[in-house]
């Protein structure tokens, strides 16, 4: 059985930097990592077979909008079933799948995930009204103020529905201190997400 970890939050949180810590501070250091494409849509992840680890998106330094913002807007039903295809799969026994941002972490999504019963923690990223300024000035995004509402009005909404934590993200201590999380499995003492009903993709 495959486990699965999403996080999600609004523009600037720091979703794809805390991706990239994970990556830098703990994966690349269990051995070299391999890009495989998954179904027509071009379903990229990144695998390191020696955390038994595969990351949904594209994670490069330096990239102002990497991650899974750079997979295609159809790409859910894709990552659906390569999720469904790896929990079926013997061989990806012991796995843990790693996804963040607005393309997969939707309320739709998250219901495959449970309706799939993969044990999966999920949580939201949370900043300050200044660091969210700061970054977006860094960003020079061009991103406007009734958009970036519907994000985070979008993000407190799976907060409610699943009653996820919501976990600061304002500097560089916070990141190491989340990627921790990843490298030493505290990641599965978050609480587990609440559903009620059963929705599919």
């Amino acid at each position: 059985m495959i486990k699965v970890v999403g996080f999600g939050g609004e523009p600037a949180s720091g979703k794809s930097t805390l991706m990239l810590a994970v990556i830098g501070n703990w994966l690349r250091w269990t051995g070299e990592g391999r890009a495989v494409k998954w179904g027509s849509r071009g379903l990229v992840t990144s695998i390191y077979p020696g955390a038994k680890v595969a990351i949904i998106g594209f994670y490069e330094p330096g990239q102002t909008f990497g991650g899974t913002d750079r997979l295609s807007m159809s790409i859910q039903p894709e990552a659906a079933q390569f999720l469904a295809a790896l929990s079926s799969d013997e061989h990806w026994d012991g796995w843990q799948v790693f996804f963040e941002g607005d393309r997969l972490f939707t309320s739709k999504f998250i219901h495959f995930v449970l309706h799939q019963n993969i044990p999966a923690r999920f949580f939201v990223l949370t900043c300050s009204e200044e660091a969210l300024e700061k970054r977006h000035k860094q960003r020079a995004d061009s991103q406007d103020a009734r958009w970036l509402a519907g994000r985070k009005t979008k993000a407190k909404n799976i907060v409610q529905e699943f009653g996820l934590p919501r976990l600061p993200h304002n500097c560089p201590e916070d990141t190491a201190r989340l990627a921790l999380m990843f490298s030493e499995g505290t990641v599965w003492q978050l609480p587990e997400p609440i559903w009620k009903q059963e929705m599919m993709i």
